[in-house]
């Protein structure tokens, strides 16, 4: 079911660790696969991506990102009513993150937490559960990310190719208007498709590529034609579709068959790699978009979980754009 929402989007700042690696460090000691290796990096559209180091957490890039968010934006930490955390890699579970990061943002003791253990989808559920908890004139603070280097096998090269470390922080408004509509959908049955596994006396990320793959290809355009037609709507009445940020061969089949040019969808792919819950906020941080664009964000993976929240006028300032 289709809910409208009153959120507006005040700024968008992204903090990543400082380490940056490229793809060809990645495979430059592998021997007779190392080809086959550069052709699907290439074909992912990810050449960089950031590796978060041991003395690095994900505590202290939340805090990074929403403290410089806050002081760019001229927000007292004091005028925050609610924040919403959402991580699968957070560093605490008791105390859990959300308590640390408004300890260190010196939130005030009336803001509410959540903390919400989510993948790819993430940032859309994150923004839909501040739409319903937020009363008319408050803010809220969403951060989204993770460190999934940290839980990625070193063996294995297609995940260390793909995936990529960054904590986003979003400053929202609630308005007393309609600015877009939003829609999340979950499917358990999938749920092992994305998972951390025991291995080695180690948490290790693992994914079924084909499994997931084929609920990419065969749902989620689909399901952006469908709930754009449930609001009437067409495709090219928005200025730019932010999908996250899984790797090109997905994002190029979505585009296409959204029938969208390529100055339509917005990337973040080639200098970060997939971001999990951070990817979408992360686009938008590192994107230029101009004032008053009508912006659709579809998040989809983990759960498995995929979701879509439209925002009729864009006037946000992201942070992370060049000038």
């Amino acid at each position: 079911m289709i809910n409208n929402h009153n959120l507006i989007i005040e700024s968008v700042n992204t903090s990543t660790p400082k380490k940056h690696v490229d793809s060809e460090s990645i495979i430059i000691n592998l021997a007779e696969e190392k080809e086959y290796y550069q052709e699907s990096y290439k074909k992912f559209g990810i050449y960089k991506r950031y590796i978060s180091s041991d003395d690095e957490n994900f505590e202290q890039l939340a805090f990074e990102a929403s403290s410089t968010l806050l002081k760019k934006s001229n927000v007292s930490s004091a005028d925050i009513s609610a924040l919403v955390v959402v991580s699968q890699t957070s560093t605490s579970r008791l105390p859990n993150s959300g308590h640390l990061i408004q300890n260190l943002l010196d939130l005030d003791e009336d803001c509410s937490i959540f903390d919400i253990n989510d993948g790819c989808n993430g940032y859309v559920n994150g923004l839909a559960l501040l739409d319903r908890f937020l009363k008319e004139g408050q803010k809220g603070l969403l951060i989204s990310g993770d460190l999934m280097s940290k839980y990625t096998d070193n063996s294995d090269i297609s995940n260390k190719l793909l995936m990529g470390d960054a904590i986003s922080s979003t400053l929202v408004t609630k308005s007393d208007k309609r600015c877009g509509s939003f829609v999340i959908k979950n499917d358990g049955s999938g749920a092992n498709s994305i998972r951390l596994e025991q291995k080695d006396n180690n948490l290790n990320f693992n994914m079924d590529g084909f499994k997931v793959f084929s609920f990419t290809m065969g749902k989620i355009p689909r399901f952006i034609k469908g709930f754009i037609n449930e609001l009437e709507e067409n495709i090219h009445d928005y200025d730019y579709l932010i999908p996250h940020q899984a790797n090109m061969i997905l994002l190029e089949n979505i585009r296409k068959k959204l029938k969208l040019s390529e100055e339509n969808i917005l990337y973040s792919l080639k200098n970060y790699g997939n971001t999990g819950p951070a990817s979408i906020p992360v686009t938008l941080s590192i994107n230029k978009i101009k004032k008053g664009s009508k912006l659709l964000l579809v998040g989809f993976g983990a759960g498995l979980s995929w979701g879509a929240i439209s925002f009729d006028e864009f006037n946000g300032k992201c942070l992370n754009a060049q000038d």
